[in-house]
């Protein structure tokens, strides 16, 4: 190219695009479809970044709440929402999850989202936003009792703003030092974001207050 500097060139792309399906695993226990607890995490990490923060940690939350409430019978439902598409362009997942809870969010009572947990620096943050003020004081006690869990402030770059934007009140969890680098984090879809930065102790503390929030809250 440096040998033809100054002359126009003519670049063609060929591409071409395809109908393809699009699917989200949910998983849920309880009849009651009026009472949901919708609990995600995204399973996708961006190419060539190993996605330990972004988002495996958040995978193995909720595998680990889906041990914890194995023998669950309560009526109230709680769904697993493993969405598969939060770092990737159309979002395939969450866009089939919405299609098919049109005119039914007001079903759901909570969204519980983890994505960023478990870094080693600093403790865990859960933000809340738009919690009633009943849930709220449930939510500060469960804070209250675990000081290796602070409340975050407000941040909006994860999927629990598709709840958010239909109404429903949310907890986003994530790591407090990633609240506070946002901006200026060097380590989310990199490969700098490895499975040594991760403390899996704090994935048992999030898992524990997720659990202990839940089922002091809503659960029969």
């Amino acid at each position: 190219m440096l040998l033809r500097t100054g002359q126009v060139g003519k670049l063609t792309s060929h591409a071409s695009r395809f109908l393809t399906e699009r699917l989200n695993l949910v998983a849920s226990k309880g009849w009651d479809q009026t009472r949901r607890i919708a609990i995600s995490a995204h399973i996708d990490a961006k190419l060539d970044t190993p996605g330990a923060i972004d988002n495996a940690t958040g995978v193995i939350v909720l595998l680990l709440l889906a041990e914890r409430m194995k023998d669950y019978q309560g009526s109230t439902v709680i769904e697993l929402l493993p969405f598969n598409g939060e770092d990737y362009y159309a979002a395939s997942g969450q866009m089939i999850y919405l299609e098919q809870n049109q005119n039914k969010f007001n079903e759901i009572m909570i969204n519980i989202n983890i994505d960023g947990a478990g870094y080693h620096k600093g403790p865990s943050a859960f933000s809340p936003f738009n919690l009633p003020d009943d849930i709220k004081k449930c939510f500060d006690k469960v804070l209250d009792s675990n000081e290796n869990i602070h409340e975050g402030g407000p941040w909006y770059q994860g999927d629990h703003s598709i709840f958010i934007q239909q109404g429903v009140p949310a907890i986003a969890v994530t790591s407090q030092w990633f609240l506070e680098n946002i901006d200026s984090q060097e380590i989310t879809h990199t490969p700098k974001d490895q499975a040594g930065i991760v403390n899996c102790d704090k994935l048992l503390v999030i898992t524990d207050g997720i659990t202990d929030f839940i089922q002091n809250t809503y659960l029969d």
